[in-house]
């Protein structure tokens, strides 16, 4: 699963890096304002703030030319993509773990993954 997913997340990255959605281009308006210093249109109550920051810290740290600030941004969503990836599977591995009753017993919790009547 994890590697067909990188591949196709890679490729997509990869295949739509200089093309940009309205919402893209709007988060890179908001985290070239933070950077510039511009708090007045870059703090506003429909962009998330986050997400801004984590643009603006990636084009603080590699100053890439207009042309390649698209490529970073879907670098940045690859690199999201990936965290996802980890996260679930922390936390569908913890999910199905044994865990202890009161009495003692071990019981296995179910979660969304588990087969019909694995449980």
């Amino acid at each position: 699963m994890w590697t067909a997913t990188i591949a196709a997340g890679l490729l997509q990255a990869l295949a739509l890096r200089f093309s940009i959605s309205g919402d893209g281009n709007s988060y890179l308006d908001v985290a070239s304002a933070y950077l510039r210093g511009d708090f007045a249109n870059a703090i506003n109550a429909y962009w998330s703030p986050f997400y801004s920051w984590l643009i603006a810290l990636v084009l603080w740290v590699f100053k890439p030319s207009a042309c390649w600030e698209t490529t970073i941004l879907h670098l940045l969503d690859f690199a999201g993509l990936l965290v996802a990836l980890r996260s679930f599977e922390f936390f569908s591995a913890t999910s199905s773990r044994p865990s202890k009753t009161s009495r003692g017993r071990k019981v296995r919790a179910c979660n969304c993954l588990s087969p019909p009547g694995g449980c």
